[in-house]
């Protein structure tokens, strides 16, 4: 009896994963729980997209460290996850965590971008910056929608050492990026910035390069999706096996009345 109970709880859990991601337009689901080592030719799961690869700078830089990576000013390799497709229309988003380390510099003034999309070649937009801080605070980020230099720049100064959750749209319709920060829903506080073309876009990237703030910038939690809802929070890990338990436990109740 047990037996098939167990069997009837994993059939259950199983419906309901398939039920969820049969609905999803998730295109990457990094969590960088890899080996730890060089993230270059590993794989994010689940997603249609292909492995990390470089498109420039010294190979194998950008390394897995206890499930996080780290981005820095004193490494050059640039990293990319293939899409799984190119697209050319709708919307496209990516969100992540990430935290920035105190930076050695006190005043720093230029501004060095270090996420973005990308079509198959150097074609660039939706460039993520970390940006000089104000006269008050750590420092803060910008959005740039294909120039090099955030042109929008987030109104509020952030702390180093605290984790934030950053949510960039793509929107093909109006070659506009917006960017949140800390979201709950699409219509909370944004900047944005218009691209120079639209881009045909096909891979999401990571990029490294010398700037006078000499941050460390590390990263956890990457999720590229169709929609604002999928990007803006991580699942937790347990939701599913929480739903398959909860149809469990209405199925039991019901044969044991029956």
């Amino acid at each position: 009896m047990y037996r098939k109970m167990l069997s009837s709880l994993f059939s259950i859990g199983a419906l309901v994963m398939f039920a969820a991601n049969a609905n999803a337009t998730v295109l990457v689901n990094e969590t960088f729980e890899h080996a730890d080592g060089a993230l270059n030719g590993k794989t994010p799961t689940p997603g249609p997209g292909g492995a990390w690869t470089d498109h420039s700078g010294t190979a194998n830089q950008v390394t897995v460290t206890s499930g996080t990576i780290s981005l820095t000013d004193s490494d050059s390799e640039d990293v990319n996850t293939d899409l799984g497709s190119v697209y050319t229309s709708g919307t496209l988003y990516y969100g992540f965590d990430f935290s920035v380390a105190a930076s050695p510099s006190t005043s720093p003034s230029d501004f060095e971008y270090f996420a973005h999309f990308k079509d198959d070649g150097t074609d660039f937009t939706s460039r993520m910056d970390i940006v000089a801080a104000g006269a008050s605070g750590d420092y803060s980020v910008g959005i740039a929608g294909s120039q090099s230099v955030a042109d929008a720049t987030w109104g509020t100064n952030l702390s180093f050492g605290s984790t934030y959750r950053a949510v960039v749209e793509f929107d093909f319709g109006t070659g506009v990026s917006k960017l949140w920060i800390d979201p709950s829903e699409a219509s909370d506080t944004n900047i944005s910035s218009a691209a120079d073309n639209v881009p045909d876009l096909s891979a999401f990237a990571f990029r490294q390069s010398g700037s006078q703030m000499n941050e460390t910038i590390t990263v956890d939690n990457l999720i590229v999706a169709t929609t604002f809802d999928e990007v803006a929070s991580v699942p937790e890990p347990t939701s599913f096996v929480l739903a398959g338990l909860g149809l469990f436990g209405l199925f039991a109740v019901r044969r044991r009345r029956k």
